[in-house]
């Protein structure tokens, strides 16, 4: 029953932290284009490249991050 209480614990502490998020935190198509000046149809080309740059300098490049991201924008299922 713990780990039922602990995921829940977790689940309701991402949450937060992502309601809570700074704005320069958010990748929302109005935030970008009021942060950096970049329009709806560049979004998510943009958003895409932002993920990519911040997991390759805190994970690596060839790291499971990284291929856990490239197959969630390529629509593959994790594994």
């Amino acid at each position: 029953m713990d780990g039922v209480n602990t995921t829940t614990r977790e689940l309701e502490h991402v949450q937060s932290m992502l309601v809570n998020r700074p704005l320069i935190c958010r990748a929302e198509p109005d935030i970008f284009k009021t942060s950096y000046g970049i329009n709806e149809r560049k979004f998510d080309k943009e958003a895409c490249s932002f993920c990519k740059y911040t997991i390759k300098a805190i994970y690596g490049d060839d790291s499971d991050e990284m291929s856990r991201f490239n197959s969630a924008i390529r629509g593959e299922a994790s594994s």
